[in-house]
């Protein structure tokens, strides 16, 4: 899922409301940010706006993301990639 400014992590859930992590890397394993929701819906949407710790924005490339689910009694984790262009 390539980029430019800014991107929407979407996924779906049956079970809700749910606490969503997601943990963003760069290739070196390094973290670069960290954003956590609360989804009450079954259709879940996170922005993030392509900035780091610091809030500066990111170089282009690619970047491996964590995502994390935990509902009353399970926990769901999976990785992804993602590219910044431009």
């Amino acid at each position: 899922n390539p980029f430019e400014n800014s991107t929407y992590f979407t996924f779906k859930t049956s079970i809700f409301p749910i606490n969503t992590t997601i943990s963003i890397f760069d290739l070196d394993g390094t973290k670069i940010n960290k954003i956590h929701e609360i989804c009450e819906q079954s259709f879940c949407t996170i922005y993030w706006d392509a900035t780091d710790f610091n809030n500066k924005k990111i170089s282009n490339g690619t970047y491996i993301y964590s995502l994390k689910i935990d509902t009353n009694n399970q926990t769901f984790k999976r990785l992804y990639k993602i590219t910044k262009l431009k």
